[in-house]
Formats: C-alpha cells, structure tokens, sequence
C-alpha cells in the first residue's frame, strides 16, 4: 500500500511540473502584430517574419476579411519580444521572396522611424508591393523578343 502512494505521489509531481512547464511556455516570449495586405502572394504560415535580414518572428496565421475592400489580407505574427523592442509602431512591413522564386516572407522596415516599440496587437502599416509571378515574367520576356524582332525585321 505504501508503494502504491510513493506512485501516486510521483505521477501527481509529473503533472504537475508538465503543467507548470506548459504554463511558462504558454505565456511564451512572442508579441503578436498584424498588418493588413492587398496581396501576400506566396506568403504561408510559418514563414519568417525579417528585420534587417535577421529572423525576429514568423507568420502565424493569413485571414480574408472581405468587408476591407482596400487590404483585405491580414496576416498575423508573431515577433520575439528581445527583438520586437526595436521594431517601433510605425514600421513598414511588406511581402518580400527570398531571391528570384523562393518562398515570401515578411519584411519590416524601421528606416525614418521613431516611434515606441510594437506591443501586444499593434497593426503594422503594410506596403504594397507589385510582384510578378514565374509565368508573368516569362510572358513579359517574350514580348519583349517578339517587339526586339520586330524592329530588327523592319531594318
């Protein structure tokens, strides 16, 4: 019987220090932001979210909201929070690729800043950014050789 209470006793310490641990863990170090997007085109969650080239958080969530004609994409982050303090509230994050046709992320610019740091459910003015996709550019490509052609075939 005495064993029996030692096991109860070790299982309950078990519990209770996982919880303990997911507790600390919960209140992670992470601030959450959001910023609204005409377009993220090649963005998914999960993706890094970059200052300065640096990894400082990552996308956790990409929503539509319909009723927000102008940006209707909001995509959520979350930002370290040893970092986020020098991520001021009037950054400008836009959808960048990695090189010519790697995966998006987010970029936050903080040139011409100054205001305080981001906090818990700041929303971060989005740039829009025009990109054009593998087959757009190969279209434009051709365009230009067909007119290139046809100005050499008129010489």
């Amino acid at each position: 019987m005495g064993k029996r209470v030692w096991i109860v006793v070790l299982v309950l310490l078990l519990v209770a220090a996982a919880a303990a641990m997911l507790l600390v863990k919960g209140s992670n170090d992470n601030i959450h932001v959001s910023a609204y997007f005409q377009n993220v085109s090649g963005l998914q969650r999960g993706a890094p979210v970059r200052l300065a080239g640096v990894d400082v958080g990552k996308v956790t969530d990409i929503r539509v909201h319909l009723e927000r004609h102008e940006n209707p994409v909001e995509v959520a982050m979350a930002l370290r929070k040893p970092e986020s303090g020098y991520i001021p509230r009037d950054s400008i994050v836009l959808v960048s690729p990695e090189g010519v046709l790697g995966p998006a992320f987010v970029d936050v610019d903080v040139r011409n800043t100054s205001g305080a740091p981001v906090q818990d459910g700041t929303v971060l003015q989005a740039l829009a950014v025009e990109t054009l996709t593998p087959k757009q550019i190969l279209d434009r490509l051709s365009e230009i050789a067909k007119q290139k052609q046809a100005e050499e075939s008129k010489h």
